[in-house]
C-alpha cells in the first residue's frame, strides 16, 4: 500500500540520488552520492519492490554472464562491476512506481526544487568569487559528470512535472544554464521535455503539428539568427570544425564512434563485458582515450554486451517509444525514459543508476497501465 504522505527523508534521498554529487575518489574514478544513498533508498522502498520487467531481468542476467566471463578471461576490471547498476536502478524505479504511482509527480517536483536550489546557491557563490566568468577547468559542478550531465539530469526530471507553469519555469532556468555551459545536450533535452509535455496533454494530430512546427522554427532560428544572437551553444550545432579537429587529434565523439564500429567487427554474439569497451579500444588503437564510455548507449551495449545484449535493449527501446507514439499510458512517466534513450545517443555511460531508474519507471508504467492496472 502506498504511504499516505511523502516523507522528507524520501525527498532527501532522491535529491542525493538524482544530483549524484561527487562524494569520493576510487583510483581515477569519481564516485557520486547515487552509489552512497542507493542502499538506503532501497531499504526505504523495499516494500514496493516487485520483480522488474522481464526484458530488464533478461538484460541484466545476460550482461552479468558476459561481464563475469570477461573478468575471468581478462582479469579483474573495476568498471565491469557497474553492470550491477542495471539491477539496482531497476529495482528502485520499480519500487517507486509500485509505492507512489502517478503521485510521484509532486514528489519529483519537490526533489527538483531542492536540486535547483542547491544549483542556485552554487551559482551565486561562483559569481561572488569569480564574477560571471565560466570555464570547465575552474567551475565546481554539483553533478558527477560535468556540465552536460548536470543540465541533462535537470531537464529529464522535468518530464514528470504535470503543471505547465512549474514545468516551463524549470525548463527556462535549465535553458539558461545550457546556454552558459554551451551544452547542446541541455538544449535538446529542454526541447524534448517541452514537446513531450504537449504530447502528454493533448496528443493526436496536435502533437504532430506542434512537432513539425517546432522543427521548422528551430531550423530557421538555428541557421538564420545564430550569428545575431551570439549564443555559442547554437553555434555548436552548426559548427562541425571542432568535432573534426577532435577527431584528427584522436579524441571526441567521432573518434569514439569510429573506434566502437571497428570493435564491432571483432566481437562475437557476446561482447567484451560491461564497461570494458573503451579499455579494449585503447589497447586496440594504441592510443590513450581520455573517456570511459563511447558517448552512445547503443554502441556501448553492442560492444560490451554483444549482439544479444544490444538486441534486448532495443526491445526495451521499441516498447518505450511505441508507448510514446500510441499514447496508451501516462506519458509523464514514459517520456523520461524516452528522453534518457534519445540523449543516450550522444552521452551517458549506459550503466548509470539514474538512467536505469527512469527506464524501469517507464517500463513499469507501460506494463501496469497498458493492462488497465494503475499504481495510483
Amino acid at each position: 500500500m502506498r504511504p499516505a504522505k511523502t516523507s522528507n527523508l524520501l525527498v532527501f534521498l532522491l535529491a542525493a540520488y538524482v544530483i549524484n554529487f561527487p562524494a569520493f575518489e576510487v583510483g581515477f574514478a569519481s564516485v557520486g552520492t547515487s552509489y552512497v544513498v542507493s542502499p538506503f533508498l532501497l531499504l526505504f522502498l523495499v516494500r514496493g519492490i516487485r520483480m522488474p520487467d522481464r526484458t530488464i531481468v533478461v538484460f541484466f542476467l545476460l550482461a552479468s554472464v558476459v561481464t563475469v566471463i570477461s573478468i575471468f578471461m581478462e582479469g579483474m576490471y573495476l568498471r565491469s562491476l557497474t553492470i550491477l547498476n542495471v539491477l539496482i536502478g531497476s529495482l528502485i524505479g520499480q519500487a517507486l512506481y509500485q509505492l507512489y504511482g502517478r503521485d510521484l509527480s509532486p514528489i519529483v517536483t519537490r526533489v527538483l526544487s531542492v536540486v535547483v536550489g542547491l544549483h542556485i546557491i552554487r551559482d551565486v557563490q561562483q559569481v561572488y568569487q569569480n564574477g560571471f566568468s565560466y570555464s570547465n577547468q575552474t567551475f565546481f559542478f554539483l553533478t558527477n559528470g560535468g556540465p552536460n550531465i548536470e543540465v541533462s539530469v535537470l531537464g529529464i526530471m522535468t518530464c514528470f512535472i504535470r503543471k505547465m507553469e512549474v514545468r516551463f519555469t524549470f525548463l527556462f532556468y535549465i535553458f539558461l544554464k545550457s546556454a552558459v555551459y554551451q551544452s547542446r545536450a541541455g538544449v535538446v533535452i529542454v526541447f524534448l521535455s517541452a514537446l513531450l509535455y504537449f504530447r502528454g496533454r493533448y496528443g493526436g494530430g496536435s502533437f504532430y503539428f506542434i512537432f513539425s512546427l517546432s522543427i521548422l522554427v528551430l531550423f530557421i532560428f538555428g541557421f538564420m539568427f545564430v550569428e545575431s544572437l551570439k549564443l555559442q551553444v547554437f553555434e555548436r550545432f552548426t559548427n562541425f570544425d571542432v568535432e573534426v579537429q577532435y577527431f584528427l587529434e584522436e579524441k571526441g565523439r567521432l573518434f569514439l564512434w569510429q573506434g566502437a564500429m571497428e570493435l564491432l567487427r571483432e566481437i562475437s554474439l557476446f561482447g567484451l563485458g560491461g564497461g570494458r569497451g573503451v579499455q579494449v579500444m585503447t589497447e586496440y588503437f594504441y592510443v590513450l582515450v581520455p573517456e570511459n564510455n563511447f558517448h552512445n548507449i547503443f554502441l556501448q551495449y553492442a560492444v560490451d554486451l554483444g549482439v544479444l545484449g544490444c538486441f534486448i535493449f532495443l526491445l526495451m527501446t521499441r516498447r518505450i517509444f511505441k508507448a510514446v507514439m500510441v499514447r496508451n499510458v501516462d506519458l509523464f512517466f514514459v517520456s523520461a525514459g524516452a528522453v534518457v534513450i534519445v540523449s543516450g545517443m550522444f552521452q551517458w555511460t549506459g550503466y548509470g543508476l539514474l538512467e536505469w531508474m527512469l527506464i524501469s519507471l517507464a517500463l513499469s508504467a507501460i506494463r501496469m497501465e497498458g493492462s488497465g492496472r494503475y499504481a495510483s
